[in-house]
């Protein structure tokens, strides 16, 4: 299979005030039917009138883009941590979706999830996100209700280590000269080094340093050190945008929290919310070397669907990750 060819998405499972919606969609999805929410009406039809849509019904256009042969992953299906992915063998459909009903028994439109695509059963997959077999650039953290997945070659890789068993075999990981396991410990320690070296505004210049040697980032703000007050934002990052001849810049409302341990505060939500409207950017990001938490997961995910816009959440080892594809020299001498 050419990977040129196919696309991979990730699908977001419902949750917090919507978690109960969670079983019935995975079912739909062992069933031959992978769902999209947020679509409750006739209306909500892509394929029908423009001009009868319900607002926001725009934003759910990405779904014409989807074709068979691509795969779909939902996340944190069937629960937290966990994902189901399948190959896609039909065009994007449409129908009554799911009845909820009896989960919201008070609820004035209790279907949703009449998005769909047909999906091959056989492909079906599930694994833990945080699986041995899959490569750190196969991103599969929920940041919104739905992303793309650009590393489709080791996304693939990923599937076909998961289903010959791989994924539990240390010793032949190691015949392939991979060290994620004998590694992780050291992100750890990386970011943990980082915390103790870097706190509070030290944090914000150390990242605002590694921000700039991103590919096409073209101005980084410590905004909250320059004016005294930062409205929810410690950082502003400008990321510049080519699609043909056109030139697009991308505004990205950055929140560092330095923390130890399991992180559950929520308050950087609030403040990242507040920064993306305040600012009028495109997406937000909370970078805390504390560990991430189901709670703040969950209330990064609210947020992102609330403000129709993704926030992503780099947390623990993730802030390691982070420096070291970007700025490996800011860690290590290696010349």
């Amino acid at each position: 299979m050419n990977v040129n060819d196919v696309k991979v998405w990730a699908f977001l499972a419902p949750s917090g005030k919507d978690e109960r919606m969670r079983p019935r969609v995975y079912k739909a999805v062992k069933d031959g039917k992978s769902r999209f929410g947020w679509s409750w009406a006739p209306e909500c039809n892509l394929n029908s009138d423009p001009n009868r849509w319900p607002e926001g019904n725009g934003k759910q256009l990405f779904l014409l883009d989807i074709k068979p042969r691509d795969w779909i992953v939902h996340i944190n299906m069937p629960e937290y941590g966990k994902c189901i992915a399948a190959q896609v063998v039909s065009e994007y459909q449409f129908d009554e979706g799911i009845d909820f009903s009896v989960e919201y028994p008070a609820s004035e439109s209790p279907r949703d999830f009449c998005h769909f695509f047909e999906i091959d059963i056989k492909s079906r997959v599930e694994f833990d996100r945080n699986d041995w077999c899959i490569n750190p650039d196969v991103n599969l953290k929920p940041r919104y209700r739905y992303h793309r997945v650009y590393a489709v070659k080791e996304f693939l890789m990923a599937i076909e280590c998961i289903r010959s068993g791989r994924s539990r075999t240390r010793e032949e990981g190691r015949e392939q000269h991979h060290l994620w396991n004998d590694a992780e410990k050291l992100l750890k320690e990386i970011t943990s080094l980082i915390h103790k070296t870097h706190k509070a505004k030290k944090l914000e210049g150390f990242l605002a340093e590694v921000f700039k040697r991103i590919p096409g980032v073209v101005d980084v703000e410590e905004t909250g050190s320059r004016w005294g007050t930062d409205y929810g934002r410690d950082l502003s990052v400008t990321a510049r945008v080519s699609v043909g001849r056109l030139d697009f810049e991308h505004k990205i409302v950055v929140q560092v929290k330095s923390h130890e341990g399991e992180t559950s505060d929520t308050t950087p939500v609030e403040q990242i919310k507040k920064a993306i409207c305040r600012y009028r950017a495109n997406s937000g990001m909370i970078v805390t070397t504390g560990e991430r938490t189901e709670r703040l997961e969950e209330a990064v995910t609210e947020a992102a669907n609330e403000l129709g816009c993704p926030i992503d959440l780099l947390a623990g080892k993730e802030v390691a990750q982070f420096v070291i594809k970007n700025a490996v020299d800011m860690v290590f001498r290696l010349s």
